[in-house]
């Protein structure tokens, strides 16, 4: 199991009313802890997104650009063994 660490945020008035209208009774969150925890997997994914998505408009570029090396082995078979 993942080590918790507490953390400490002060929050403006708006940004409160926000937390306490997406938790608690009627939310899909118990506290506000969860919801804010969710907030902040959602940017991480979001942010892995984003670097996968660079990642490939990097690849795709350098294809276009002809900086390639051909691949030989068997692909089918590379994906076979590693299907994830």
């Amino acid at each position: 199991m993942a080590k918790v660490h507490p953390l400490t945020l002060r929050l403006t008035d708006e940004l409160q009313a926000f937390v306490d209208a997406n938790s608690g009774d009627g939310t899909n969150f118990t506290n506000p802890s969860e919801f804010v925890e969710h907030l902040l997997w959602q940017r991480k994914l979001q942010d892995e997104a984003a670097q996968v998505r660079e990642s490939i408009v990097a690849g795709y570029n350098d294809a276009i650009d002809g900086h390639v090396v051909p691949y030989e082995g068997d692909l089918r078979a590379l994906m076979k063994r590693n299907p994830s």
